[in-house]
This record gives structure tokens, C-alpha cells and sequence, in this order.
């Protein structure tokens, strides 16, 4: 299995991987395969900011399994608190400048950004300085008061679709204990013999499918803020009931003594059905966050 929760800002599904994954890279910057997003480089004091790791398609069976969680080097001015492994909130507590550093190692050289601090007085008189000026004041209601359509760039519409994409993320985020379960178990026994049948039958019925079954469950509930958004979520959901339908064939087919391998090949279709759906989710993912997130 892969996690697709991690391709992304990790999207909560299992996938069952069907080769191994390539060797790593060497000497590359991991900014060039992951799209750190979602923060300003100057905060407010009191200001809570989100830290999203996307990771490209190409690179997601080569880096998916890692920590994107980054470190400060000032806990007094920034504090980070993980959500997943591939999303954090960076906290501002305190006036002055940190760096976050992600480092996953594996022939990547880290990823840094400095963030300033700033006081919220500060903030509010840089901002009274800059509209100073000795000019007439006319107060008479006008397109130049109230602001037009002009006014409203391709950057503020991109920043709201990629804030939907995290606030996505963020419903995902609790599920992914649930996959990790699953992913657990399920590791051991991708190859089942008559001699771990029934420790391979236990591990579904107790683990697997009841733990996927939570993560359908949950995936049901998720709400998409856009239609972009929910088409992928679509493709997630469907991906995933596939996969919770083989797992659950898998498991009868360990039922008896006898391993029942018709039933295990219409489960492994079914997988196969669902790995193609999270496929397309994939693309369509890594479209979404190319087109926002420049």
C-alpha cells in the first residue's frame, strides 16, 4: 500500500502499491518536487499560518512515506504544531525572525524559508504610515472607496482555492489513523500461504476492514468547498469503496481451511478498480495544486 494522504497533503486512502518504489534521488532540491504552500513570510503576533507539503505525482512512491513536518530554529518567535506528516500550523508567539526547515534527507537538500514576526502595533502603523499622505480627503461614496472588480486579482482567487484545499485537508487529516491501522496489518500478510491463512483471516476481520470501513465512513462525511474539489473527493470516495469491497472478498476468501483464489482474483480486480480511480484523483490533485499554487 501507498498513501495517497501523503501525495497530496495526503489524501486519506490506502493503495496498494504494485512495484517498489525507484531510487531516491541525488542531490536535488526537495522544493522541486514539493510545493510548500500556504503561508505568509511575515506573520503577526498571535497569527496561526498552515504549512502544506504537496508532493508532485512523479515523485510521491519515492518520497510519500516521509516527515514534512518543519522545524523552527526559534520556538520563542515561531512554534509548529503537527496535523499530519504533511501538514502543520506554524504559530507566532513572539516579534522577530525563525526559519522552518524541512529535511527528509535521501540525497534532498532541505527546504528552508525565514518568516518574520511582527507586533500586531507594528503591523497597524506601517500600515497608517503607508496611507499618509496631504491630499484632499473626499468622502463622497466611490468605486475607488469601495473597490471594484479590478481590485481583486488572480492571486486572491488562487489563495481561496488553495484555503479550501487545505481546510480539505484538515477534514481528512483525523482519518488517517484509521489507514494506518489498515496499512499495518495489511503489510503483513501481502502474501497469504495455508500456513498464515488463518492469522491472514484474523488480521482482515479484526483490522483491515473494519478500520477501512471507518475510513469510508469518514470519507462520506468529508465536504469539499468547491466543485474542483469535490470531483476529486468523488474519485477518493469511489477509489476507496472498491478497495473496501476487495478487502472485504479477500477476507472471505481466507474463510475456510481452503483458500478460495476465484474470490481472491475478483478481490484483486476490485483493487485494481479502485487503485485506477486514486490514479485519476492523483492528477487531478497535483492539477489542482499546479494551477493555484503556481
Amino acid at each position: 500500500m501507498n498513501k495517497l494522504f501523503k501525495s497530496v497533503m495526503c489524501l486519506v486512502v490506502m493503495v496498494v502499491l504494485l512495484f517498489p518504489a525507484s531510487a531516491f534521488a541525488a542531490d536535488e532540491k526537495l522544493e522541486s518536487v514539493v510545493d510548500f504552500t500556504g503561508f505568509n513570510t511575515t506573520l503577526t503576533v498571535g497569527e496561526t499560518a498552515g504549512f502544506s507539503a504537496l508532493i508532485h505525482v512523479s515523485s510521491m512512491s519515492e518520497i510519500g512515506d516521509y516527515d514534512f513536518v518543519p522545524v523552527s530554529s526559534d520556538t520563542s518567535v515561531l512554534q509548529v504544531e503537527s496535523v499530519s506528516t504533511y501538514y502543520s500550523h506554524i504559530h507566532a508567539v513572539g516579534t522577530g525572525t525563525a526559519t522552518l526547515t524541512v529535511d527528509i534527507g535521501h540525497g534532498y537538500t532541505p527546504y528552508t524559508v525565514t518568516i518574520k514576526v511582527v507586533d500586531s502595533q507594528d503591523s497597524v502603523n506601517n500600515s497608517a504610515e503607508d496611507s499618509t499622505n496631504n491630499d484632499p480627503v473626499d468622502y463622497t461614496a466611490s468605486d475607488d472607496y469601495y473597490g471594484t472588480d479590478e481590485d481583486y486579482t488572480d492571486d486572491d482567487a488562487n489563495d481561496v482555492m488553495l484555503d479550501a484545499l487545505i481546510e480539505y485537508v484538515d477534514q481528512m487529516a483525523p482519518l488517517e489513523k484509521y489507514e494506518n491501522s489498515a496499512l499495518s496489518a495489511y503489510n503483513k500478510y501481502r502474501v497469504v500461504t495455508p500456513s498464515n491463512r488463518k492469522k491472514a483471516y484474523l488480521a482482515f476481520n479484526n483490522v483491515i476492514v473494519p478500520n477501512y470501513t471507518k475510513l469510508v465512513v469518514g470519507l462520506k462525511k468529508i465536504e469539499p468547498l468547491n466543485e474542483e474539489l469535490n470531483v476529486i473527493h468523488s474519485h477518493l470516495l469511489s477509489g476507496s469503496k472498491l478497495q473496501l469491497e476487495g478487502f472485504t472478498i479477500m477476507k472471505t476468501s481466507l474463510y475456510s481451511t481452503k483458500i478460495d483464489y476465484k474470490k481472491l482474483t475478483n478481490a484483486n480486480k476490485k483493487l485494481a478498480a479502485g487503485r485506477a480511480l486514486f490514479d485519476k484523483a492523483k492528477t487531478e490533485i497535483n492539477e489542482y495544486t499546479t494551477k493555484y499554487g503556481g
